[in-house]
């Protein structure tokens, strides 16, 4: 195994090489010298790419993939070994060490996958939050110090998250189970105003379209059994259902005139179908299943989403043709986030990294290491387009994450008991994050944000 070492003549050497001796004397050099820090070379070669580059972690591991080429407009052909690429960005965001507000135990074992919803109670915003638990219930818990409100015993585990319904003002909160069924509950006491069952585990979060001129409000929801399903959100009463090959555990998304739905499959397609009856209107393959929440752009006319097959993908939607894609290390199962200013896409991937890509061709902007395989959503703060500092999200090493949204640089890290699969769920404020741990805990935290 070689290893390569950043010494200041050599840095000199790296921005003056230009001939295939140069090259070689430069390569020798490195192969026969070992450095113990997380330093690594940055150099150019002889045709003008970046074709060989190692560097030892601190863990002592040495990692040939630590490294991605440039952006040509920021450092043509020069590759970037440190982890986290800040060379093309300043850390602009700074956050104080997190403080545990508070967690609550889950009455069962098994953790949680689900992410937190904030609902209003009485008139008081965000008052309490409802998530769901591995161990089949669904709780609601005061967000003043994680009292437990109310839980609901299903008949499978909730991976799913919880969808409030945007005609009642989240009165209503729909959610899925493993035992086949969506469930529409009342948020202040959980009571239970309608079930439907499907044939097959419901892992994925609902969408609901608000009620137009001549419809309902309609809530569509996939299945195991590989069905999606539209039903109408005031009754849970079938409006149609279209089978797609393969388990649907990817939330759909609506196209801004809400006459399409987007959705990944377990077979490894991605689908777009007509919210009219269910038909589908193109459908494009990847290498592996598609367990991905996808994002879209405001105009609707680009879908970003992951594949197992480790690729993040940019689809046109008019046509499901692919506009570009980026290769991560690992599974993409991770939700995907898009800044306001649309220019980064930021996503997770089970090589243990979080990524920010260009949406302008798929360039690396920035990748981040975690200790363990990361598959929530990213959640940026704050909204405002173009002014977001911070980037939060879980991983199986059982911590959050605070990173600069801008570098990827780590602000802070605050660790559980258990691998972090749950998106975290910011107060409109951006001081509190809400999440849950395989641990068995909710955790509430103050950001630290400025």
């Amino acid at each position: 195994m070689t290893y390569l070492v950043m010494v200041g003549s050599l840095m000199l050497l790296i921005l003056g090489a230009s001939s295939s001796s140069e090259h070689g004397s430069l390569k020798d050099r490195c192969n026969s010298e070992v450095f113990t820090a997380h330093e690594c070379v940055r150099r150019r070669d002889v045709n003008g790419t970046c074709n060989w580059c190692h560097c030892r972690p601190p863990s002592g591991d040495v990692d040939p993939a630590c490294f991605s080429p440039y952006a040509a407009s920021v450092l043509p052909g020069f590759c970037d070994c440190t982890t986290n690429h800040t060379a093309a960005a300043a850390v602009t965001a700074t956050a104080t060490p997190p403080a545990l507000l508070w967690k609550s135990r889950i009455l069962g074992e098994g953790g949680m996958k689900s992410d937190a919803v904030l609902v209003t109670i009485d008139g008081v915003r965000e008052a309490a939050l409802i998530i769901g638990a591995n161990d089949g219930n669904v709780y609601s818990m005061g967000t003043a110090a994680g009292v437990l409100r109310w839980n609901v015993s299903t008949g499978g585990m909730v991976f799913a998250g919880a969808t409030l319904d945007p005609g009642d003002g989240g009165a209503t909160a729909y959610i899925g189970s493993g035992d086949g069924s969506e469930y529409a509950l009342r948020s202040a006491d959980g009571a239970v105003l309608w079930r439907f069952a499907t044939g097959g585990p419901v892992y994925s979060n609902p969408t609901v379209a608000p009620a137009a001129a001549g419809r309902p409000e309609v809530l569509y929801t996939g299945s195991a059994d590989h069905k999606l399903y539209a039903l109408t959100a005031k009754g849970g009463k079938p409006l149609w259902s279209v089978d797609l090959g393969g388990p649907v555990a990817s939330f759909s998304i609506l196209s801004p005139a809400g006459d399409a739905l987007y959705v990944g499959c377990h077979d490894g397609r991605v689908y777009k179908v007509s919210t009219a009856g269910g038909g589908v209107q193109w459908s494009f393959g990847t290498a592996a299943q598609v367990q991905s929440d996808q994002t879209m752009s405001a105009d609707g006319a680009t879908l970003y989403i992951g594949s197992d097959d480790g690729l993040l993908y940019a689809l046109d939607t008019a046509s499901g043709r692919p506009r570009w894609n980026y290769t991560a290390g690992g599974a993409v199962q991770s939700g995907i986030t898009l800044n306001g200013a649309e220019d980064t896409v930021f996503f997770g991937s089970y090589d243990g990294h979080i990524y920010a890509v260009a949406t302008a061709g798929g360039a690396l902007r920035w990748r981040a290491a975690t200790g363990g395989q990361v598959g929530s959503k990213p959640k940026l703060w704050p909204r405002a387009p173009g002014a977001e500092r911070y980037l939060l999200q879980g991983s199986f090493d059982g911590k959050m994450y605070c990173l600069d949204a801008a570098s990827g640089a780590q602000l802070w890290a605050f660790a559980t008991a258990g691998p972090v699969h749950s998106d975290p769920t910011l107060s409109e404020d951006g001081q509190r994050v809400y999440f849950g741990s395989y641990d068995n805990f909710v955790y509430a935290l103050s950001t630290g944000f400025k």
